[in-house]
């Protein structure tokens, strides 16, 4: 439910997405019902894993340019942690991470509480020494969603407050001269639905 703006990693060619965090996505490819406001184009959502799991596991994956694993963690007989994360071998010019947290919390019968936040990130550092050039960017985002459904024999209500601020920095150094240029978005909302069971 929390949007992330510019998401890619590396001009697109890394997915800002931890796979084994989430247990499915969707594809919108072009206009949007009201449930989508204020998206232009198309839109890709992806799903948290919600279950609650009975023992722990661990999911890894290991290539040559990077790194990433998710680790389920039953805290309790109705609780359960998801913790992601993954990190590039390239720190020494450029370097990408994301972390993933989903902690999910059946609170009784009808109600169903999810948590879920995300930090990804790519520094990249560009130093040309027989020009005294020095290039740094830092690209972030940081999103937050607490869902709660309610689900009774005559109604279910879910609702959703969400947080995401996304933040890039680029600073150029040659000589005598620096430029800094920096932009970011920082959005909050609340959404809530109501739907008679009959």
């Amino acid at each position: 439910g929390a949007p992330i703006f510019n998401a890619s990693h590396l001009l697109g060619l890394f997915s800002v997405f931890n796979a084994s965090h989430f247990r499915g996505m969707a594809l919108v490819k072009n206009r949007h019902d009201a449930a989508f406001s204020n998206r232009l184009g198309g839109e890709v959502s992806f799903y948290p894993t919600d279950s609650i799991a009975r023992k722990v596991h661990l999911d890894a994956t290991v290539s040559f340019m990077e790194s990433e694993g998710t680790l389920t963690l039953p805290t309790g007989e109705h609780s359960t942690l998801y913790l992601s994360g993954r990190g590039s071998y390239l720190k020494l010019r450029y370097g990408l991470q994301d972390y993933n947290l989903t902690f999910v919390q059946q609170a009784g019968a009808h109600d169903k509480i999810r948590l879920s936040l995300y930090h990804g990130q790519d520094r990249m550092n560009l130093l040309q020494e027989d020009f005294a050039d020095e290039n740094k960017l830092n690209w972030q985002n940081t999103a937050a969603a607490l869902h709660w459904q309610h689900h009774s024999s005559r109604f279910i209500l879910q609702q959703n407050a969400t947080f995401s601020r996304y933040r890039n920095t680029l600073d150029m150094g040659i000589s005598s001269v620096s430029l800094n240029l920096s932009s970011g978005i920082t959005q909050a909302s609340y959404a809530a639905r109501l739907e008679w069971t009959r």
